[in-house]
């Protein structure tokens, strides 16, 4: 009972508590209950709910401790308290091993998605998850021999694209990666310039990586479109009229409407103070 004791207090101080994590699958919000928790800085959510907004059939082991996902010929099979899972019968090695938590069986959300071939984005801002089940749309290639340009889908070329600074590329909607064409980025992609995209810290997805060659020429400095652009101090007078940009979570509060995102909303600086709202990291600066 001791031994018991013990491991249910490490376990407990392993937990840290997930101030209002949301989880989205295909742009559709979706409400666990009980809420998700991140164990080690990852994120786990019950295991039911999140196989199912994947769309995969569950089936629980009770004996052996495993549950089960299968979808469109691929078999997830993952163990409570292992860090080893089974993807297609090959052995995965978990960061963070499924975890029982009040009787209900929690799951890491990354690897358990990314294994049934979905993409997963995290936003630590409005501390949300982002998943997307979506297959990326490729263009066949011509049936003829034409001059060599910009590939139209990044897996259906060899060739690398040579970037400019005012080159355009899309932005995934947590704002961390850039694309170079929009079906890469999904369907709520938006465009900017690459020069936009590197001032605002972007890298390029994984897949476009391959063949993207940035400029190795500094961009000419121009007017800042955020805050984190500038050296310049924006300072609205304590509860003035100013316009500022609300977060869906509604605990931060930003200079500019794209700071925010494009579910922020515009009040005054009145009365998000009132609210208790206070700057974001980069507008705070």
């Amino acid at each position: 009972m001791k031994k018991i004791a013990s491991l249910f207090f490490a376990l407990v101080m392993l937990i840290s508590q997930a101030s209002a994590i949301s989880l989205y699958v295909d742009d559709n919000k979706l409400s666990p209950d009980p809420e998700p928790v991140v164990i080690e800085n990852r994120v786990l959510v019950p295991m039911r709910i999140i196989f199912e907004a994947l769309n995969a059939k569950v089936d629980w082991n009770a004996e052996t401790q495993t549950a089960t996902a299968e979808k469109e010929g691929i078999t997830v099979a993952i163990t409570l308290n292992q860090t080893t899972a089974m993807v297609n019968g090959e052995a995965k090695t978990l960061d963070v091993p499924a975890t029982a938590i009040n009787n209900r069986t929690f799951v890491p959300t990354r690897f358990v998605s990314e294994a049934l071939k979905a993409d997963v984005q995290w936003d630590g801002e409005t501390q949300s998850v982002y998943i997307s089940t979506k297959p990326q749309v490729t263009t066949p290639a011509p049936e003829t021999p034409t001059k060599p340009s910009v590939p139209e889908s990044p897996s259906n070329s060899s060739e690398t694209r040579n970037l400019d600074w005012q080159d355009t590329v899309w932005v995934t909607p947590t704002g961390e990666r850039y694309h170079l064409i929009d079906t890469c980025g999904g369907e709520n992609a938006t465009k900017a310039t690459l020069k936009e995209a590197k001032n605002r810290g972007l890298t390029p997805c994984n897949t476009c990586a391959k063949y993207v060659v940035e400029p190795t020429t500094p961009a000419e400095p121009s007017v800042p479109e955020s805050p984190s652009n500038s050296s310049e101090q924006v300072t609205p007078t304590s509860g003035s009229q100013n316009t500022v940009w609300v977060t869906p979570t509604g605990k931060r509060y930003h200079l500019i409407e794209t700071c925010g995102g494009k579910n922020a909303t515009p009040t005054t600086l009145e009365k998000a103070q009132n609210r208790g709202l206070t700057p974001c990291n980069k507008c705070a600066k």
